[in-house]
């Protein structure tokens, strides 16, 4: 983008910070409508960012966002659409029949916008949009798609969305494995869930004992989550039960060579959230404190805890 020169010339049009707010909002609508159809996809993407908080209020700019929807070929210009107008795919039936057509887009950040706001939707009643995402997370190759609907599928109500979700985290293959257990944490251990998912919870000390039994790659970035239910033990969300549940498995964690040593040292530090005992840490030093390979970091990360007091719940 820094080196477009027409969407350089748009924001300094639109860099005069003094200007009444007024004259700015006029000015990014009026550049916005104008400049949709620039043959610069960098700009064209430039005017829907510029209309993207007009939209919600301004019908015209709303219209003509949905118009270019249906002319768009470009998959960056395309994606940035689809994020702006997905507040109305509800009450839009041609804007949602345009969202099931872009779901079967050849760019895949263009499908998995779609896939997203299609899944957002939650409505069960619709079929024919169900079968559309339970197939594309069964068929579609693309990370980001499956990612996408995981997401949603992990803020369903009840647990509606967890049966799904959870044959893509079980499975060898699927691209989306990794995203997708990660969208299995947030069910208990997002702090904006009005409750946390016990069904949830217990599906990831499955999938933790499973990986840790067959030798499955744990992914950095789940038990980079894990370490962030910090607040589940101040607010005393999980029982004693589940807090040995949890503890349980990250000491295997960190005992588990298989897993890549991020992942372990991850552990260790998760293992502090959930208020491990000093005996704990110092049985990890002990063990890898004159470790020839790389396990030492387990070592160096227990001794951050062995002398600090642990929270207990």
């Amino acid at each position: 983008l820094r080196k477009c020169h027409a969407y350089l010339r748009v924001l300094k049009i639109l860099s005069d910070r003094d200007a009444p707010s007024k004259h700015r909002r006029f000015l990014k609508t009026s550049a916005g409508n104008r400049l949709l159809s620039d043959p610069s996809a960098n700009v064209r993407w430039l005017s829907v960012r510029l209309l993207r908080s007009i939209a919600q209020v301004e019908e015209s700019s709303r219209q003509k966002l949905k118009a270019r929807l249906g002319q768009e070929q470009s998959p960056l210009v395309l994606e940035s659409l689809i994020r702006t107008l997905g507040l109305f795919l509800e009450e839009d039936p041609a804007l949602k029949r345009r969202y099931i057509e872009l779901a079967d887009h050849k760019s895949d950040i263009v499908r998995a916008a779609s896939v997203r706001w299609l899944a957002h939707l939650n409505d069960a009643s619709d079929r024919s949009v169900a079968d559309l995402l339970e197939a594309k997370l069964k068929s579609d190759d693309s990370k980001s798609v499956g990612k996408s609907i995981c997401l949603e599928l992990a803020l369903r109500p009840d647990d509606k969305g967890l049966s799904a979700l959870l044959n893509v985290v079980r499975s060898a293959v699927h691209r989306a494995n990794e995203p997708c257990f990660l969208a299995l944490t947030s069910t208990w251990i997002a702090p904006s869930l009005p409750k946390m998912s016990v069904t949830g919870f217990d599906a990831t000390i499955t999938e933790l004992t499973r990986r840790l039994d067959d030798d499955v790659k744990i992914p950095w970035s789940v038990m980079a989550r894990l370490g962030q239910g910090g607040h589940l033990v101040k607010g005393s969300k999980l029982s004693d039960a589940q807090l040995v549940q949890l503890r349980t498995r990250l000491l295997a964690t960190v005992h588990a060579k298989a897993q890549d040593i991020q992942v372990r040292v991850g552990a260790v530090q998760a293992l502090k959230t959930y208020g491990a005992s000093p005996q704990t840490f110092n049985a990890i030093i002990e063990t890898y404190e004159n470790a020839a390979d790389f396990s030492y970091q387990l070592s160096a990360r227990a001794k951050m805890y062995q002398v600090a007091p642990i929270d207990t719940p």
